[in-house]
């Protein structure tokens, strides 16, 4: 890997090394949370992908904490979504 972080496919920067696992997992999350419709935690999601790239630890923690409360609100949403599969 190289020197700054890891770059992307088009070999711009994406974050700091310390900070790639919480962008990787934020896009996971943003991407499950708008396919089950969950907007507003998608939306947070997305936010603390991008605060990861800019190698916003302040913002990755806060925002971190903004999804947790996201999600507990969308729980209820996310039990019904998986009992009906």
């Amino acid at each position: 890997m190289r020197k700054g972080g890891e770059a992307g496919q088009d070999g711009k920067r994406l974050g700091s090394e310390r900070l790639i696992a919480p962008r990787r997992e934020a896009h996971a999350l943003k991407s499950a949370a708008a396919t089950m419709g969950l907007a507003r935690f998608a939306a947070i999601a997305r936010e603390l992908e991008d605060a990861a790239r800019r190698d916003d630890s302040s913002g990755v923690e806060s925002l971190g904490a903004a999804a947790r409360a996201a999600f507990d609100e969308a729980r209820p949403l996310v039990a019904e979504i998986l009992s009906a599969a």
